[in-house]
């Protein structure tokens, strides 16, 4: 491979990849599943003006503490936690299977 191939985007990619993939998987899915909670809390509030964090946290049957980090990106839900969120919320099957997907690639 010479010098031009080797500062190429796509291979400067592959090698970063190839470095540091777990890290982005983790990545992907700690916002995909937060993305998506954060929603709901938010899309909750505006239903309801009284409706809080705790408030989901115990719809779900999570921890209060947990689910801020979760939200925050600072912790990350296994996938048996995310299968039991995905069933307590009665998701359409397809995203309930991005969702857990995700929760495995950790």
């Amino acid at each position: 491979m010479n010098d031009q191939e080797k500062s190429s985007p796509d291979h400067r990619l592959h090698m970063l990849l190839e470095e540091r993939g777990s890290e982005l998987i983790s990545l992907m899915h700690e916002r995909l599943v937060g993305d998506y909670l954060s929603e709901l809390l938010t899309n909750r509030k505006i239903e309801n003006p009284t409706y809080s964090l705790r408030s989901l946290a115990r719809d779900l049957h999570l921890d209060a503490t947990d689910l801020s980090k979760v939200l925050r990106y600072q912790k990350f839900l296994s996938p048996k936690t995310v299968r039991r969120v995905v069933d307590t919320l009665s998701l359409s099957s397809s995203i309930a299977k991005i969702l857990v997907a995700s929760s495995a690639l950790r």
